[in-house]
């Protein structure tokens, strides 16, 4: 679970779907991604989508990815 990614979000006060047609995904996609049980190895160009959807740096979303920190 992405924990960290999940408060993210809710920090931003943004919702899955927000996050997701940011993203041009649907909501169900970006929801596998949150929960982990889609791109359990997150892609850099994910990693890339998600730092400019949130507005931190990559390497802020490759080290919680990496550490599986919870924010």
């Amino acid at each position: 679970m992405r924990d960290w990614l999940k408060n993210l979000r809710i920090e931003q006060n943004l919702s899955q779907q927000t996050v997701a047609e940011e993203l041009k995904i649907t909501q169900q996609h970006y929801s596998l991604i949150e929960s982990g049980e889609r791109q359990k190895d997150m892609s850099v160009s994910m990693a890339e989508k998600l730092a400019n959807v949130f507005g931190v740096s990559l390497s802020y979303i490759l080290e919680n990815e990496r550490n599986g920190v919870k924010s």
